[in-house]
Order: C-alpha cells, then sequence, then structure tokens
C-alpha cells in the first residue's frame, strides 16, 4: 500500500471539526488542513518528493472543485433569468435564419422593415469556441438546419437544444447581469438590501437543489464571487 494513512486523514478531519471557527466540514476545511498538515510535516514517514507530488495534488482537487463550485452558483444565479435567455434565444434564431435566407425583419416598435442585426449575433457567437468571423456562416447554417431537422420531427427549438448555444447564451446573460449582485456581500454587514435578496434567492437555490447547507452555500458564493471579481476565473 502507499499514500498517507487513512488513520491519519480521519485525524486531520476530527480536529478540524472540533475548530470553534469551523461551522461545517466543507471541502474549504478538509483541503486547508490537508494541505496545512503536509506543509508543517505533520504527517511522519512521508518522503519530501511524495510530500510535493501530494501537495500538487491537493492543488489540482482544489482547481476541480472550483470549477464544480462555479458551476453550481452560476446555474443557480441564472434560473432567475430563465425568461430572458429563451427571449435571447429567440431574437437570436430569429435574426439567424432573416440572415441565411437573406431576407429583412420587422422593427418590432416602428414596423419598419431592417436587416439582421449582426451585433446581436456576433455578441453571443464570439462566446462560442471556433465561431470566428470566418465560420459564422457555417454556425448559422448549421444551426438553421438543426431547427429544420427538430420541426421536422415535430420538437421545438430552445436555447437548451444546442449545448454551445447554450452555453454561449448563459455567458451573455450573466455577463450583462453581474453588475447587478455582489456574490461576496454575505460577508460584509453593510450590504443593501435588494442585494440580499438576491444573495438569498441564489443560497437557497443551492440548498434546496444543489444539496449545500446554510454554511457552505455562503463559503462558496464568496468564494467564487471573490475569484470572478479579481478576474482569477471566467464563466
Amino acid at each position: 500500500l502507499d499514500g498517507v494513512s487513512p488513520r491519519l486523514i480521519v485525524n486531520v478531519l476530527s480536529e478540524s471539526i472540533m475548530m470553534e471557527e469551523v461551522k461545517c466540514l466543507s471541502p474549504f476545511v478538509v483541503m486547508k488542513h490537508i494541505y496545512t498538515t503536509l506543509r508543517r510535516y505533520k504527517f511522519p514517514k512521508i518522503d519530501p518528493k511524495k510530500q510535493e507530488a501530494y501537495l500538487d495534488l491537493i492543488d489540482h482537487v482544489r482547481k476541480e472543485y472550483t470549477d464544480m463550485a462555479k458551476k453550481d452558483v452560476l446555474k443557480a444565479f441564472l434560473e432567475s433569468y430563465e425568461p430572458a435567455m429563451q427571449d435571447l434565444c429567440g431574437n437570436y434564431i430569429d435574426h439567424v435564419e432573416a440572415y441565411v435566407e437573406h431576407n429583412k425583419l420587422k422593427d418590432p416598435v416602428t414596423g419598419e422593415e431592417i436587416d439582421p442585426d449582426e451585433t446581436l449575433m456576433r455578441s453571443i457567437e464570439e462566446r462560442i469556441e471556433n465561431v470566428s468571423e470566418n465560420r459564422k456562416e457555417q454556425f448559422r447554417s448549421s444551426l438553421m438546419a438543426t431547427i429544420g431537422s427538430l420541426s421536422r420531427k415535430g420538437e421545438g427549438f430552445t436555447y437548451k437544444s444546442d449545448e454551445r448555444l447554450r452555453k454561449a447564451i448563459e455567458k451573455k446573460i450573466f455577463d450583462d447581469n453581474k453588475g447587478n449582485i455582489r456574490f461576496t456581500s454575505f460577508s460584509n454587514s453593510k450590504t443593501d438590501e435588494e442585494n440580499l435578496k438576491k444573495l438569498e434567492a441564489i443560497k437557497g437555490r443551492m440548498i434546496d437543489q444543489y444539496g449545500y447547507c446554510e454554511h457552505c452555500s455562503k463559503d462558496v458564493m464568496n468564494y467564487i464571487g471573490g475569484l470572478l471579481a479579481k478576474g482569477d476565473i471566467e464563466v
């Protein structure tokens, strides 16, 4: 057998949960205390080379957990914007269809005929990998073919019907609205009431739908919010 003794890991977890400031044995607490214990050479009979390998492994786990936590926070945040994402998709598809078929659209306000909105279409497509300016026509034609195929089967098209489009629309909606909420405000006693209501709604979804507890949900939102604010991660 190789690696750190399970008994030693259990001891670390036991010490962690007994600490006064620890409200929940969250992934943050577990990773921090195993890392600290390794750094302080408190695991006996561990070769220094293996110690560095274990530290690297914890760093890898932290990155994977960050990605998972980011997805959970993003899903909980975006649920409030489901109608907006559907509307954005419908608007985008209208303009793509007009573009592919060389047609014009009617302005919903003035009723005048207008050209497909290239700015709107590219604002979504630029968030899709490999859909550059040179490949936009190929992507749009492919998308219309997918819509046609679904229609022949009697199925409708939503932004969730195409994985790349779904991610792009979610990114755009998040980018357009992230300034309306400060995720790290749970740690700030001076946060305004409106922002706190939004945070509580997101926290509630994370508890009810994703299995977080009261403490973990706040920790994750503060953590991801801090990384987003510093630009250390992208949506």
